[in-house]
C-alpha cells in the first residue's frame, strides 16, 4: 500500500518537543490559533499512531483530512470542511 498525505489541524500552538515527536510532518502555525501538521502516513495503523501521539500531548484535534495529490506528486490544496475551526 502506498503512503497517503494527510493534513491534521490541532487547536493552539505546539512546542518544539511535539514537533520533534512528529518527525516527518511539516508544522505551520495559523493566524486562527491552530497548528497545521502535514505529512505522509504509511497506512491506517500509521495514522492511528500519529493521532495517538497527538492525543498523548493533550492536543485537541480540529480535523484530519487526506490531501489529494496531483499526478506530478505535488500536494494539492485541501478544501476545508465548512465546520472546520468552529
Amino acid at each position: 500500500m502506498a503512503s497517503a498525505l494527510y493534513e491534521i489541524v490541532v487547536r493552539g500552538q505546539i512546542g518544539a518537543s511535539v514537533v520533534a515527536a512528529l518527525e516527518g510532518f511539516d508544522v505551520v502555525a495559523s493566524n486562527e490559533g491552530g497548528t497545521t501538521l502535514r505529512g505522509r502516513v504509511v497506512d491506517q495503523s500509521g495514522l492511528h499512531g500519529v493521532l495517538n501521539r497527538i492525543s498523548g500531548f493533550g492536543l485537541e484535534l480540529t480535523y484530519v483530512v487526506p490531501v489529494a495529490e496531483e499526478a506530478d506528486g505535488d500536494g494539492a490544496d485541501v478544501e476545508l470542511p465548512e465546520d472546520a475551526g468552529a
